[in-house]
C-alpha cells in the first residue's frame, strides 16, 4: 500500500463512498467462491479490489510528487514531536523505532508504513485522523486491508486443508507425520537447511546446527511413535469415563533467529499429529531458512496424498504479520525474544509462550568435577550458546572452585581478569542496557578480539566472576554467547539462594541444574528454586529440551510457568495441539464419607 501523504489522501477520499457501498445490499458470493474469512462477501470484495487498484506503488513520473509528500508529511510529524516537548531519540524509544530511521521520515527520506506511522504518533497522542488535520483517513483494519487480506487467504486455505485431515485414521496420521519427518531427516535436507540457517542469520556453528536439526526432528519422531491423537486415547472404567483426542484447529507458529529450521522442524511434526494445520511466522532475518523447512515438508506431505496447505509460512514475515496471523489463528506457539511473547498473549487467541533463557547451575562439593567440566563446555559451547538452556552462570563451592577452573581452562575456557571483565561488559552492552547483536552467537575469540582481550589459541568460551549486588551486574543476566559467569558459596543454602536471585533477576522459571551425587542437595535446589525444569549431571542446553539419555519430551518451546508469565511449565509437545472431549456413563454412586473428610479437623477443633 502506499505509504506516503497522498497514498492516505488516497483512502481518505475512497472512504465515504467505500463505506456506502459496503453498507449497500449485494447478494453474498457462493461459499465455493474466494473467501478469506467467514463474512467475506462480494460487497466487501468489491472494496478490497478498489484499495488494491488504487494504491499501487507511484509510477517513476509520479515519484517527485510522492517525494514532496513525503517531506510534508516528515514536516508535520516533526512539528508535532516538537509541540509534545520530546527529543527525536526519546519519541523513538516510546515508539520502538530506531532514532536513524525517524530521522529519515522526519526529513521526508523514508516513507513509513501505516503501522509503524501509527506506533510514532502513539505517543503524541495523536490518531491518523487528528494528524492529517482533516483529511479524511481511513480505519487502521481498511488501511491494513491488503496485507490482511494475503494473511486470511493462508487462513482461508488452512482451515480447508486442516478440514480434510480431521478424520482421517490414526494409520494414515502416522504415515503422514512419517513422511513429513523423513523429508526433515534426510541428509541431504538437513545440510540444506542448516547451511542456509548459517548463511541467511550469520550466527551459530554450521556443524552444530546440523547436528541440532536432525537430532531434534528424530527425538521427536521417537517421542510421537504409538502415541494416539485419534479417536478414543483414554479409558477410566472405573469412574465411566472416555476421551476422544480432537485437532485445535489452525496454529500459528512464530519461529525464532536463533533456531529457525529446528524449531519449526519440531513444532510441525507434533502440530500435525493433532491433524492441525500450521503457519509458520518466521523472524525476518531467517524467513529463507525457514522457508526451506515449509518447503520440505510440503513435499513430504504430497507424497502420502496429504493437502500441501497444511503447512504455509508468512511470505513477507514481520512483526505487523506476526500479530495479524497470531489473531486469526485458533492457537499460538510462540519461540523467540519477550515483546513477541507479549503480543501473543495480548492477540486474544490461546498462546503457549516461552518465557526468557538464564541457566544457573551449581558444582557441589560431591561432583566429578572431570565430568562437570566436560559436560558444561559442551553444553556453553554448542551452536555459540544460542540455546535458551545454555549455562549462563556456575554457582560453585569454594572448596571445588579452583579445581573447577583448571578443568575448565583444560576445556577451552579463559577466566578474564577485572580490567577484561570490564572491557567485555562494554562491547556486550554498548548502551548499558541491550546486548549488542554484532556479538550473539560469535565464537569466543571474536568477542574476546572486540574487547581487546588477548586468549591463548583454542580457547572456547570466556569466564567471569560474578560481583554482588547481582542484580547490579550484566553478566548476571542470559548472555546468549559462549560467555559464563562464576559465582562462589561456602554452604549449600547459599547456592541455593543465588539460583533462586539469579532466575528470578532473569529467566524466572525456565531451569537449573546441578553436578552433585547428595541425594538431599538435590532434592533442596528442586524444592527451593521456582523453576520448571532442573538437569542432574547433564549438559544444560541438551538435556533441557530432550535428549536420548533422559526422559524430558524433545521440544524446542519450554513453557516457564506463571514464574515466567507462561500457561504452562512443561516442554510443549504433541499433547499441547490437541483439544479432548470427556465422554461419561453413569457409574454406582460414590458418596463421600463426612467423618473420613472432617475426622481429623473435628478431633483438633471440633465441630
Amino acid at each position: 500500500m502506499e505509504s506516503g501523504l497522498e497514498g492516505l489522501r488516497q483512502v481518505g477520499r475512497l472512504h465515504h463512498s467505500l463505506c456506502a457501498l459496503i453498507s449497500h445490499p449485494v447478494r453474498s458470493v457462493p461459499a465455493t467462491a474466494y473467501q478469506p474469512w467467514p463474512g467475506f462477501d462480494k460487497r466487501t470484495k468489491i472494496v478490497f479490489d478498489i484499495l488494491n487498484t488504487s494504491m499501487k506503488r507511484p509510477s517513476s513520473a509520479t515519484h517527485a510528487t510522492h517525494h514532496a509528500d513525503d517531506t510534508e508529511l516528515g514536516a508535520r510529524l516533526r512539528q508535532a514531536r516538537q509541540r509534545a516537548g520530546l527529543s527525536l531519540r526519546a519519541l523513538a524509544g516510546r515508539a520502538s523505532v530506531t532514532a536513524g530511521t525517524l530521522s529519515l521520515i522526519e526529513n521526508g527520506r523514508h516513507s513509513p508504513s501505516v503501522g509503524t506511522l501509527r506506533k510514532i504518533l502513539a505517543p503524541l497522542s495523536l490518531p491518523l485522523g487528528g494528524f492529517f488535520a482533516g483529511v479524511p483517513v481511513p480505519t487502521l483494519a481498511l488501511a491494513q486491508a491488503p496485507a490482511d487480506a494475503k494473511i486470511h487467504e493462508l487462513i482461508r486455505r488452512a482451515r480447508r486443508a486442516q478440514q480434510i485431515v480431521e478424520y482421517w485414521p490414526q494409520e494414515k496420521v502416522n504415515l503422514m507425520v512419517a513422511a513429513v519427518g523423513w523429508e526433515l531427516y534426510r541428509q541431504a535436507n538437513a545440510v540444506r537447511c542448516a547451511r542456509l540457517a548459517f548463511r541467511e542469520t550469520g550466527i551459530g556453528v554450521y556443524a552444530d546446527k546440523l547436528l541440532k536439526h536432525r537430532k531434534k526432528t528424530l527425538g521427536t519422531l521417537r517421542d510421537l511413535a504409538g502415541i494416539r491423537t485419534v479417536g478414543v486415547v483414554e479409558i477410566d472404567e472405573a469412574r465411566g469415563l472416555a476421551k476422544l483426542a480432537k485437532p485445535v484447529g489452525i496454529v500459528a507458529a512464530i519461529t525464532p533467529v536463533t533456531n529457525p529450521t529446528s524449531t519449526p522442524a519440531c513444532n510441525g511434526l507434533t502440530i500435525l499429529k493433532g491433524r492441525n494445520a500450521v503457519i509458520f511466522g518466521p523472524h525476518p532475518r531467517a524467513r529463507r531458512a525457514t522457508g526451506l523447512v515449509v518447503e520440505l515438508m510440503r513435499a513430504g506431505l504430497r507424497k502420502v496424498g496429504a493437502p500441501e496447505d497444511l503447512v504455509q509460512a508468512l511470505p513477507e514475515p514481520s512483526k505487523e504479520t506476526a500479530r495479524t496471523l497470531m489473531s486469526a489463528a485458533d492457537l499460538v506457539v510462540a519461540s523467540g525474544a519477550g515483546a513477541l511473547v507479549r503480543a501473543a498473549y495480548s492477540s486474544g487467541t490461546p498462546a503457549y509462550g516461552v518465557g526468557a533463557g538464564n541457566a544457573c547451575v551449581v558444582v557441589d562439593e560431591t561432583a566429578s568435577l572431570a565430568d562437570a567440566a566436560e559436560k558444561i563446555a559442551l553444553s556453553k559451547t554448542f551452536d555459540n550458546a544460542t540455546s535458551c538452556s545454555s549455562e549462563n552462570s556456575l554457582i560453585v563451592q569454594a572448596g571445588v572452585w579452583k579445581p573447577l577452573l583448571a578443568a575448565l581452562r583444560s576445556h577451552g575456557g579463559h577466566l578474564c581478569s577485572m580490567a577484561e571483565k570490564r572491557r567485555l561488559q562494554a562491547v556486550l552492552w554498548p548502551d548499558g542496557v541491550h546486548l549488542n547483536p554484532a556479538l550473539i552467537a560469535r565464537p569466543a575469540p571474536e568477542i574476546a578480539k572486540a574487547a581487546n582481550i588477548a586468549v591463548p589459541a583454542g580457547t572456547r568460551f570466556l569466564l567471569v566472576a560474578g560481583a554482588e549486588p547481582l542484580e547490579k551486574d550484566p553478566f548476571s543476566l542470559e548472555k546468549l554467547s559462549p560467555v559464563l559467569t562464576l559465582w562462589k558459596y561456602a554452604a549449600f543454602g547459599q547456592a541455593v539462594s543465588l539460583v533462586a536471585r539469579l532466575t528470578r533477576h532473569c529467566g524466572h522459571g525456565h531451569s537449573c541444574g546441578i553436578h552433585s551425587v547428595s541425594e538431599a542437595h538435590i532434592l533442596e535446589l528442586a524444592t527451593r528454586c521456582h523453576v520448571s525444569r532442573m538437569m542432574v549431571n547433564q549438559p544444560q542446553c541438551y538435556a533441557n529440551s530432550g535428549n536420548y539419555d533422559n526422559g524430558m519430551p524433545f521440544t524446542m518451546t519450554l513453557g516457564c510457568g506463571t514464574w515466567g508469565r507462561n500457561i504452562t511449565s512443561e516442554n510443549v509437545s504433541w499433547k499441547h495441539f490437541l483439544n479432548f472431549t470427556w465422554v461419561s456413563r453413569p457409574i454406582p454412586p460414590v458418596v463421600p464419607d463426612e467423618c473420613e473428610l472432617f475426622g481429623a479437623y473435628w478431633r483438633k477443633y471440633g465441630k
